[in-house]
């Protein structure tokens, strides 16, 4: 098991937590159900051997240029995550023509 941090929209959240709570269920169970849930019905988004997804590493580079603060780390990784969605978007509707 990992653990990660994500951020959600906050009327999200605590909707999440409110679900939770009725049913009686940690939160980091809510988000899993939902997951696998999503996963289930995308059958595109399974586990492939023949569609790796290859995840960036930086193999011990140290300190990237311009990274001084966690300030800049956390800016750093909101512009990555920035064009990831633009290129993903681009990508959905690139298919969908």
């Amino acid at each position: 098991m990992h653990r990660t941090t994500i951020r959600l929209n906050e009327h999200l959240l605590i909707d999440a937590k409110a679900y939770a709570v009725r049913r009686r269920l940690s939160l980091t169970a809510v988000i899993e159900e939902a997951l696998r849930s999503l996963l289930a019905r995308a059958p595109a988004l399974r586990r492939s051997k023949s569609r790796r997804v290859k995840f960036p590493t930086f193999k011990g580079r140290g300190y990237q240029p311009g990274i001084k603060t966690w300030d800049d780390v956390k800016q750093a990784f909101e512009k990555q995550e920035i064009a990831n969605f633009r290129r993903v978007t681009r990508e959905n509707a690139a298919r969908r023509r």
